[in-house]
C-alpha cells in the first residue's frame, strides 16, 4: 500500500444536493495530493486537510466550498510544479493555514479567498508565495510575522495580528 491521500476527481459533486457533510483528510505519512481532475471540493460542513510529514500538493486549480463553516490546511501547501495549482475558497467561513508555508518550494499559481476570516499561523513565520495574484476578500489574521509574494496582493478587508500579538507584514 502507498502512503498519503490522492484525490483524482471532484469531491462532493457539483451541487449542494450532492455535497458531502464534511471532509477530514489526515495523512500521517506522505502527501495529500489533488490531481488534475480534482477541481472542486464541496461540503456543507468543515473541510480539514492535514499532512503530518508530507505536503498538501495541488496539481490543478482547486475550488474549496464548505458552505460556511471552515476550510483548514495544516502543513505545507505546494504546487505540483512551480506556478502549478491554485486555491480558490468560496463561502469558507473561517479559512486557516497552519504549521507550514504556502508555495515554499513550488509556488502556487494564485490564491483567491472569499470568506469571513483567513488565519495564517506558523511558529517560525508565515510565508505565502504565488507566481500570480493573491486576493483576500476576508479579514486576515496574522499569527506571526508574514511574507507574501506574488504579482498582485489585494486585501479587501482588515489585516490584523492575532489577539495579544504584534506582527509584521
Amino acid at each position: 500500500a502507498g502512503t498519503g491521500i490522492v484525490f483524482e476527481g471532484d469531491i462532493g459533486g457539483n451541487g449542494t444536493t450532492e455535497a458531502l457533510n464534511q471532509l477530514v483528510a489526515i495523512a500521517a505519512t506522505g502527501n495529500i495530493t489533488f490531481q488534475v481532475a480534482a477541481n472542486n471540493v464541496l461540503t456543507i460542513g468543515q473541510q480539514i486537510f492535514a499532512a503530518t510529514t508530507g505536503d498538501i500538493v495541488l496539481g490543478t486549480n482547486v475550488t474549496f466550498d464548505s458552505g460556511g463553516p471552515a476550510v483548514a490546511f495544516t502543513g505545507n501547501v505546494e504546487g505540483f510544479e512551480d506556478g502549478g495549482g491554485s486555491i480558490t475558497v468560496t463561502d469558507g467561513g473561517a479559512v486557516s493555514f497552519a504549521n507550514g508555508v504556502v508555495g515554499g518550494t513550488n509556488r502556487l499559481a494564485s490564491i483567491d479567498i472569499t470568506s469571513d476570516t483567513v488565519n495564517f499561523s506558523n511558529a517560525v513565520g508565515v510565508s505565502v508565495r504565488t507566481t500570480g495574484t493573491q486576493q483576500y476578500d476576508a479579514d486576515v489574521l496574522l499569527g506571526n510575522d508574514a511574507t507574501l509574494e506574488g504579482t498582485t496582493i489585494a486585501f479587501h478587508n482588515a489585516v490584523d495580528s492575532s489577539a495579544g500579538e504584534t506582527n509584521s507584514l
